[in-house]
C-alpha cells in the first residue's frame, strides 16, 4: 500500500507542473478526448456499485459535484449512501494548494447482473453544467469488468460519442466518453449491444495527456478500494426501480 501511495504522489507531483490541455475530440478518443471527470466503478462482494469521482478544474464546486453524485443515483433509482465529497492530493506537495476534487458513494444498478452496462445515468447527471462545472470529456472505468459479445464497443449519436475497450492497469472495461450536447433530456445510451466485444486498441502515448488520464482512472481506483464495508451493506440490497 505504501508502494502504490508513492507511485500516486510521484504521478500526481508531475501532473501539477502540466500545463492546461487544448480540447480535441477526434476519432480516437483514447488519445484525442479532453478529460474533465474520472469515475471509477467496481462491484463489491455485497453486490453494490461502488463509485469514486475525480474531477480535474481546480474550481469545480464541491456542493456542485455532491450535487452530481446525487443525481447518478436518482436515474440508477438507487439513492446514493455514504457520499463524501473532499480535496485529494494523496499528501504530494506539487498539488498542495490545487487537490483534485473527489466523490465516493454506493449505490445500486450501474453494472447489472444480466451483463448490462449503465452508463447513460453516470454520463446524463454531468450534463447542463456551466462555467467551471462545464464537463464535456468523461472516462468512465469499470474495475475488473471484462467486455462479452453484448459490451458496448462504440456508439455514437448526435448527442454524444463514446469508445469503450478493455484496460489491463488498472484492469477493467473503460470507456471515453465526449459530450457534444448539454441536453440531458436528449441522451439515449444503450446499456448493451449485440455486437463484439470491444478489443484493446494499438496507440501510442500521446505526452501528457495520457499521464493525466492514467493518474485519474488510478487514483479513483485505489480511492474505491478504500470504502468501508458497511457503507456497501448498507441498502445493498434494495431493489432498483426500473
Amino acid at each position: 500500500m505504501r508502494a502504490r501511495s508513492v507511485v500516486v504522489g510521484a504521478a500526481l507531483s508531475l501532473l501539477a507542473g502540466l500545463s492546461p490541455q487544448v480540447p480535441a475530440q477526434g476519432g480516437n478518443l483514447f488519445t484525442s478526448l479532453k478529460v474533465d471527470v474520472s469515475v471509477v466503478v467496481y462491484k463489491h462482494q455485497t453486490g453494490a456499485d461502488m463509485v469514486t469521482i475525480t474531477v480535474l478544474a481546480p474550481d469545480y464546486p464541491a456542493s456542485e459535484l455532491g450535487a452530481r453524485a446525487t443525481e447518478i443515483g436518482n436515474e440508477l433509482g438507487s439513492p446514493v449512501r455514504g457520499l463524501n465529497v473532499y480535496p485529494y492530493d494523496n499528501g504530494a506537495k506539487a498539488l498542495a494548494q490545487h487537490p483534485f476534487l473527489k466523490a465516493d458513494f454506493a449505490t445500486n444498478g450501474i453494472l447489472e447482473d444480466n451483463g448490462g452496462i449503465r452508463l447513460q445515468p453516470i454520463v446524463r447527471a454531468f450534463m447542463g453544467g456551466k462555467g467551471s462545472a462545464l464537463v464535456e470529456g468523461l472516462v468512465i472505468h469499470l474495475q475488473n469488468v471484462k467486455a462479452n459479445t453484448q459490451s458496448l464497443s462504440t456508439f455514437e449519436s448526435p448527442i454524444v460519442k463514446i469508445q469503450g475497450r478493455e484496460e489491463s492497469i488498472p484492469p477493467g472495461l473503460e470507456y471515453r466518453v465526449s459530450l457534444k450536447s448539454q441536453d440531458p433530456a436528449r441522451l439515449v445510451i444503450p446499456d448493451r449491444m449485440d455486437t463484439q466485444p470491444a478489443k484493446p486498441v494499438e496507440t501510442q502515448a500521446s505526452g501528457p495527456p495520457a499521464a493525466l488520464v492514467w493518474t485519474l482512472v488510478l487514483i479513483g481506483a485505489l480511492a474505491a478500494g478504500a470504502l468501508v464495508y458497511n457503507l456497501a451493506l448498507r441498502g445493498s440490497g434494495r431493489t432498483r426501480r426500473g
